[in-house]
């Protein structure tokens, strides 16, 4: 049996190029699949309607007309955990199940209350049968008890769903939408927190959301896949965006498991996948080498993401955001190539001072963002299924 996990669907409105155009040479590897899943990143849906609560961020959504090619692909299922599913709100939601279904795509991760969105999705065949769990971390879309959105990032709540599914079923696969942005390392908390649900029963765990393709290991035998990039990317932020690696576990009649990765490309001006080759192959593969083996020390890491990710201008955006300072004039430094002059003014105002020390205070405790969540649900997150 062959499962195949691909990255973002990342679609605004419709596509114009069929589903052989798109996919190229890896519409063999889709159709070989007997379980061939993608993350549909937007809601697919023509609803007008705005989940009020994310008004101000991107709201984005998909045209039905789009899905004819992962239809055509061969795809068969859709996770949906995802920062951007609950765009629409409940219609986007229910229209996102009802057009995938027609399609002949059974969605799995994220539903119009928390119960469905958080439900395990059983798949048998060739008396095997098969788990798949899908979280996401908490932006906006998240489902609580008041409306539908994604499957929530718990750590608690998430393994009790691994030992459930365990229970039941001979393999885990467990996929996870988050990581920081355009950054090809994991963060320690992610590590740790990934190879904790390896331990508590995953047989499988991949990551998407970042855009960019990270590294992966064997976490006691179990594979951790923290990034797979974007799989249609809608945007190339940075050069990285381009890259995708999806990942083909085969499952024999010894009920072993194993994996290969296809590292690909996304050709721009084609609007086409293709199939990394020669000198771009190597170059790939000894990056993601090389990020994959910093993964044996959490301090290593760390100094990854400070050195080679956390540079001045990120510093500088987290800083503006932090002490809710004034965007346009980060953006305006940035523009004009300044970006080393609003570091340092920006530095300064993150300086220790009385409000800013009561800001690391309640971004970091628990009990403090215990209280914030409250008050966020009751009063900032008024939207109601």
């Amino acid at each position: 049996m062959k499962i195949l996990i691909c990255g973002d669907y990342i679609v605004y409105g419709t596509l114009k190029n069929s589903s052989h155009e798109i996919f190229g040479d890896f519409i063999d590897v889709i159709k070989s699949a007997d379980i061939a899943i993608y993350n549909q990143e937007f809601p697919v849906t023509k609803s007008r309607e705005i989940y009020s609560t994310k008004k101000y961020g991107l709201t984005a959504q998909t045209d039905p007309e789009a899905i004819k090619a992962v239809e055509e692909a061969g795809f068969n299922y859709a996770s949906l955990a995802n920062n951007h599913i609950f765009n629409r709100g409940v219609s986007g939601i229910d229209d996102t199940i009802s057009n995938l279904k027609k399609a002949g795509i059974t969605t799995f991760g994220a539903g119009k209350d928390l119960d469905s969105a958080r439900k395990i999705l059983y798949v048998e065949k060739e008396s095997t049968k098969i788990a798949f769990l899908n979280f996401a971390e908490n932006e906006f879309n998240s489902a609580n008890e008041y409306h539908g959105g994604s499957n929530p990032l718990d750590i608690i709540e998430n393994v009790k769903q691994i030992q459930e599914a365990k229970k039941n079923a001979d393999f885990v696969f467990v996929i996870i939408h988050g990581g920081i942005d355009y950054c090809r390392i994991p963060s320690p908390r992610m590590i740790k927190q990934y190879r904790f649900y390896a331990d508590s029963g995953a047989s499988a765990i991949i990551g998407h959301h970042t855009h960019v393709v990270s590294g992966y290991e064997n976490h006691h035998g179990i594979p951790i896949f923290y990034g797979i990039g974007n799989f249609i990317p809608g945007k190339i932020v940075t050069p990285d965006c381009k890259y995708s690696f999806p990942i083909e576990f085969t499952i024999d009649e010894k009920k072993t498991l194993t994996y290969k990765g296809y590292p690909l490309v996304f050709l721009t001006a084609k609007q086409k996948l293709k199939m990394l080759k020669g000198k771009e192959l190597d170059k790939f593969q000894e990056e993601v080498k090389e990020i994959s083996d910093s993964f044996s020390d959490l301090k290593t890491v760390k100094k990854l993401l400070l050195k080679d990710y956390l540079n001045k201008e990120r510093k500088s955006y987290y800083s503006t955001l932090f002490i809710r300072s004034n965007y346009f004039l980060f953006k305006l430094f940035r523009k004009l190539g300044l970006i080393n002059q609003y570091y340092k003014y920006i530095n300064w105002r993150m300086r220790l001072t009385k409000t800013n020390s009561g800001s690391w205070n309640l971004f970091r405790c628990e009990t403090h963002n215990d209280v914030l969540n409250l008050i966020y649900e009751e009063q900032i997150d008024s939207y109601r299924n």
